[in-house]
């Protein structure tokens, strides 16, 4: 009686077992679809990123070159910006660390 009045009252949510309904179609197959989301979210983030980076040893022996298939194609070496930022703000502190050194 107070399963049937749970029932009645809350609808099949509320049960253990469902009936497969269009009303619980959400609680039965809800699950797989976020699965499947899921599933296909991190395949495509895997085919997003292309190509493994090459190794450290690869780079250093001259075997890639760190320019883009179209750079490398019109003859233009990449320009990274942010490394050369980098670069500029690490030399301005080294300059004036020598600066207050002398």
């Amino acid at each position: 009686q107070v399963v049937d009045y749970m029932i009645e009252r809350f609808g099949e949510f509320v049960s253990y077992r469902p009936r497969v309904t269009t009303e619980t179609y959400l609680l039965w197959y809800g699950p797989w679809v976020l699965i499947g989301l899921g599933v296909l979210v991190v395949f495509l983030l895997s085919q997003r990123k292309g190509a493994a980076a090459p190794s450290t040893e690869e780079v250093s022996a001259g075997l890639v070159s760190s320019a883009s298939p179209r750079a490398r194609s019109e003859g233009v070496a990449m320009h990274d910006s942010k490394a050369d930022a980098r670069v500029a703000k690490q030399s301005k502190i080294a300059d004036l660390v020598n600066k207050y050194d002398e």
